[in-house]
């Protein structure tokens, strides 16, 4: 049974965690912080901690009833191809709110900004962002509303280029967040950001609460022997696991479920899906 002691001089050096796809083993052991400055610098890239923070939204939400789903991509015209990001984070607020209104009620969405360099156009070579949108609980969208949503957000003036297609539910959405929105750049590509132009979130949710998330369980009392299976299964695993330095790390995916099945058969039959 999952056990929260209140006194963390009580609490074991080791917790593992389980969510959904996603299974973590914490070290609890007390560690040195860096005192210096803490003030968060501009964003310049799509970070490898981001997208571990999004692969794992994607293992830890409950697909089976997130429904049908749409995916939209969104590109901006040329004229409005180059602004600022605090610009795009207004484009994206007003996008969402004009198809909530479509739709006349509130809709969840995982959103993705995709820097890639222009292929025609006038500014052909430049690095422009385009938006990857998916709306889960939405079994219909009209791509030219979508388009009429996207041009007033932006207040474009000319054709602004969308596309929207339908995904099943369940495990096929899954795949399309891993596949679209959590695949990261080339960082040669962002180089060619102007700075006035930082990239900004590379990702976010819209209604986050309202959709549904498997419950979390936390595990603190698990014996040596499940420490060190869980530590010889991450060194098979995972290229820049060190189990000498007695760190945590997690797994994701189908990888998750098949070593949660392996933990069941050793004893912890709680984390049995």
């Amino acid at each position: 049974m999952p056990i929260n002691p209140t006194d963390k001089a009580d609490k074991p050096l080791w917790t593992l965690e389980r969510q959904g796809k996603r299974l973590s083993l914490k070290c609890n052991r007390s560690r040195r912080r860096h005192i210096g400055d803490t003030q968060r610098g501009d964003i310049v890239g799509f970070s490898r901690k981001a997208r571990a923070r999004l692969l794992r939204h994607v293992a830890e939400l409950n697909w089976d009833l997130a429904g049908e789903g749409q995916f939209v991509t969104l590109t901006y015209p040329d004229a409005d191809a180059i602004h600022l990001n605090w610009q795009r984070t207004i484009h994206r607020s007003k996008f969402h709110r004009a198809i909530e209104k479509i739709f006349g009620s509130k809709k969840s969405a995982c959103w993705r900004v995709e820097w890639k360099p222009r292929l025609t156009g006038s500014i052909v070579g430049a690095v422009c962002p385009h938006v990857h949108y998916l709306y889960l609980q939405t079994p219909t969208l009209d791509e030219v509303d979508v388009g009429r949503a996207w041009m007033r957000a932006i207040d474009a003036s000319e054709f602004t280029h969308v596309h929207v297609e339908h995904v099943d539910k369940c495990d096929v959405v899954g795949l399309y967040v891993a596949k679209y929105c959590a695949k990261e750049e080339d960082p040669a590509f962002l180089v060619n950001v102007p700075y006035l132009n930082r990239t900004g979130r590379h990702w976010g949710w819209h209604r986050k609460k309202d959709l549904s998330w498997h419950e979390k369980a936390e595990y603190q009392e698990i014996s040596e022997a499940v420490v060190e299976f869980l530590k010889s299964r991450a060194g098979e695993v995972l290229g820049w696991y060190d189990a000498k330095q007695d760190g945590g790390f997690t797994l994701l995916g189908g990888l998750a479920v098949e070593t949660m099945e392996d933990l069941a058969n050793m004893g912890l039959d709680e984390l049995r899906e």
